[in-house]
C-alpha cells in the first residue's frame, strides 16, 4: 500500500511480557475463534479488496463482482474491507457521484450475499491522505475548521446512506491510518465523528485506529470513546518495512536493491554504506533496516496493541499486513507464517493487504491462485 512509515517498534515492557506468558499459556495456536461485538458483528480472517473506489488515480473505479464474493469466500475468508475514497463518493462540490454509491451498494451487497461481513473503511478524504508527506503534500484536517465540518459531514452521509444494513454484516472504520502531528488532534476528530454515528446509529460496530498510520506503537495515546462495546480497535503492521515494502515505488528507499534478510538483520549496513548515497542510507536507516528483525520483533509490536485493547475490554484486529512479492519468496512466506501465528496466539481478528493489487495474497505473479500462500493466510487447501 502506497505510504511512508517510521514505525516505533519500541521495547518489550514487563507487562508486554506477562501478556505474552499469558496467551502462551492460553491453547492451542490453532485455536482461532476470531472477535465480536455484542451486536453480533464478527471478524476473523479478512482480504481488503483495494482499489475499487480507493485510490482509483484516473481510472474507473472497479466492481466487485460476485465471482469476487463467491471466489474470497470458498478460500476461507469470513469478512472484506472495502475502502472508499471521498472524491469517489463525492465530486467537488460535494454532491454525490450516484454510479460509484451504486458501485458500493453492489460491493456490499455481493459480500453479504456470499456470508462476507463487511467493513466500510473511510480511506482518503480531501483533507487527509496518509502519504502526503511522501508525496510534498499536506493534510489540513487536524487543524482546519471548515475541514474537519465537511469530515463530519461525510460520516452523517455515510451512515445515512448505509444505515439500513444489519448491524451484525456490516461495520465503518472511521478512517484510514490518521496522521497527526499531536494524537490528541486524532482523538478529538475521532470521537466526534464517533458521536455523529451514534447519533444516528446506537448499535453499530465503529472500527477505531491509532495515530500515525495506525501504528500499534501509538496505541497507549489512543483514546476511545468510553463504556460503548460495540467498538474493534485496529492496528496495521508493516514491519519490517525493508521487507515488506522492498523496491516498492512510493518510498524513499525505492533505490535499495541489494540483499534483504529476514529473520536476521534486514540490511548490511556496511554493504549499504559502500554502495549507496548517503541519504539512502538514512531512508534505510529510519526504515529500521540495520536491525534485527524476527517473529519476536512482530510480536512485541503487536503486544502494544493487544495490552491497550485489553485494557479497555475491546477487541483486536490487524486491519493491514503484508509483504511485497520483491523482497522473494522464501521471505515472504516465512513472514506471513509468523504474522498468522501471532493473530492465533493473540486472537486477533486480520484483514490482508490485498486482494488484487500487489502485495496480492490470492494470486500469484502469472496471475494464478497462490495456494501456498493461501493456505497460509487462510488453511485453505488447493483443490485435487
Amino acid at each position: 500500500m502506497k505510504k511512508i512509515k517510521d514505525f516505533f517498534i519500541g521495547i518489550c515492557s514487563i507487562s508486554a511480557l506477562f501478556l505474552s506468558a499469558q496467551a502462551q499459556n492460553a491453547g492451542p495456536a490453532d485455536s482461532f475463534p476470531g472477535v465480536t461485538t455484542p451486536n453480533g458483528f464478527s471478524l476473523k480472517r479478512g482480504i481488503n479488496v483495494s482499489y475499487g473506489l480507493s485510490q482509483v488515480n484516473g481510472r474507473q473505479p472497479v466492481k466487485y463482482y460476485e465471482k469476487d464474493a463467491v471466489y474470497l469466500a470458498s478460500l476461507g475468508f469470513d469478512n472484506v474491507r472495502l475502502p472508499v475514497d471521498e472524491k469517489e463518493l463525492w465530486d467537488e462540490a460535494g454532491q454525490p457521484i450516484e454510479a460509484n454509491w451504486t458501485i458500493l451498494y453492489g460491493n456490499i451487497d455481493q459480500s453479504l450475499r456470499h456470508h462476507l461481513k463487511a467493513v466500510i473503511d473511510l480511506h482518503i478524504v480531501r483533507s487527509h491522505y496518509f502519504n502526503a508527506a511522501n508525496e510534498g503534500k499536506g493534510n489540513t484536517l487536524f487543524y482546519d475548521t471548515a475541514a474537519q465540518r465537511r469530515f463530519l459531514e461525510l460520516w452523517s452521509e455515510l451512515s445515512a446512506r448505509l444505515g439500513h444494513y444489519p448491524d451484525d454484516q456490516v461495520a465503518y472504520e472511521i478512517m484510514n491510518e490518521p496522521v497527526a502531528k499531536d494524537p490528541e488532534d486524532w482523538n478529538r476528530i475521532m470521537n466526534r465523528a464517533f458521536a455523529v454515528i451514534r447519533k444516528r446509529e446506537p448499535g453499530r460496530t465503529i472500527v477505531i485506529g491509532s495515530n500515525l498510520w495506525q501504528s500499534a506503537a501509538t496505541f497507549p495515546a489512543l483514546r476511545v470513546p468510553p463504556h460503548d462495546p460495540n467498538i474493534i480497535l485496529s492496528f496495521h503492521s508493516y514491519i519490517p518495512m525493508m521487507i515488506t515494502h522492498y523496491r516498492a515505488s512510493w518510498v524513499k528507499t525505492t533505490a535499495y536493491d541489494g540483499p534483504v534478510r529476514y529473520p536476521g538483520v534486514t540490511v548490511d549496513s556496511v554493504y549499504a554504506k559502500k554502495h549507496y548515497d548517503a541519504g539512502l542510507v538514512d531512508a534505510i536507516r529510519s526504515f529500521g533496516g540495520f536491525r534485527e528483525c524476527n517473529r519476536e520483533t512482530l510480536e512485541k509490536n503487536a503486544l502494544i496493541a493487544v495490552k491497550r485493547a485489553r485494557e479497555l475490554g475491546l477487541p483486536l484486529q490487524c486491519g493491514e499486513f503484508g509483504c511485497l512479492p520483491t523482497a522473494g519468496r522464501a521471505i515472504r512466506l516465512r513472514y506471513y507464517r509468523d504474522m498468522i501465528s501471532i493473530f492465533k496466539q493473540y486472537n486477533i481478528a486480520y484483514a490482508s493487504w490485498d486482494y488484487h493489487g500487489s502485495f496480492s495474497v490470492v494470486e500469484n505473479e502469472a496471475h494464478q491462485p497462490d495456494w501456498e500462500l493461501i493456505g497460509i493466510v487462510t488453511g485453505k487447501k488447493a483443490p485435487e
